[in-house]
């Protein structure tokens, strides 16, 4: 997993727009970084392609990747087998089941290890896994990418569960939160989400979307982008 060629081939295994469509029932958009599109002025111009198991199998053999003849994936001999931890929350796991179906189609043992909140968060902040299943939230803007995954930022100074390391993003994130001119610092933030995307740091999934459902004579309506619920302090109630 160190290498970014191949979690960009295993990322094209994982079966994300047919979890959308048939799981979520398109309640969701596929996700090209940890920003929705909702937050415009974040959006990358070089989008994701698609997950295509085709193509991840393609990738693989071209590494050096082979089948033996149970169809098991290894690579110089060894067995390639991943230990995937979720908190154990329904909802979760049949994500994590659903998602490493697609692993196990290309031959991978998947060892999918559900686990009570705070053992999961633990083993989370140690780095005591292969994959984990996180939804990032609080998410507000670009500033947050520091705090989720500068270098120095590994718990439990920070949020990089990962370790992800880095230098060029360091670089780039450090000279943003300087920069107090508002047009260049979300070009910079941009610059790290680009970065990022190269790297395959994070096996982006989907952004459910925010959905709300009220009267019409409420008013001043204005949900915020990462579905906080403090939009609620600013609505008006009209209604007789």
């Amino acid at each position: 997993l160190a290498h970014k060629e191949f979690r960009a081939a295993l990322r094209k295994l994982l079966p994300i727009s047919e979890i959308i469509k048939n799981k979520l029932f398109e309640s969701a958009e596929p996700a090209t970084s940890f920003f929705s599109s909702v937050f415009e002025e974040l959006k990358l111009t070089n989008q994701l392609s698609d997950s295509n198991f085709e193509e991840g199998i393609g990738a693989l053999r071209r590494l050096g990747f082979g089948w033996d003849k149970q169809g098991r994936l290894n690579f110089e001999g060894e067995r390639v087998r991943f230990n995937w931890i979720v908190s154990n929350s329904k909802i979760s796991v049949e994500a994590v089941e659903n998602l490493a179906t697609g692993f196990e189609r290309a031959g991978i043992r998947v060892n999918i290890l559900p686990q009570e909140w705070s053992i999961y968060m633990s083993n989370s902040k140690k780095g005591n896994f292969d994959f984990a299943l996180s939804s990032w939230v609080g998410f507000t803007g670009g500033e947050m990418l520091q705090f989720a995954l500068h270098s120095k930022n590994t718990p439990p100074q920070g949020g990089n569960r990962g370790r992800y390391q880095n230098t060029s993003f360091d670089e780039v994130i450090d000279l943003a939160m300087k920069e107090t001119v508002e047009d260049k610092r979300t070009s910079l933030y941009k610059r790290c989400l680009e970065i990022l995307q190269q790297d395959n740091a994070y096996f982006y999934l989907w952004h459910p979307y925010v959905i709300w459902l009220g009267r019409d004579c409420l008013k001043n309506v204005k949900p915020y982008a990462n579905g906080s619920y403090l939009a609620l302090l600013g609505i008006i109630n009209g209604c007789p």
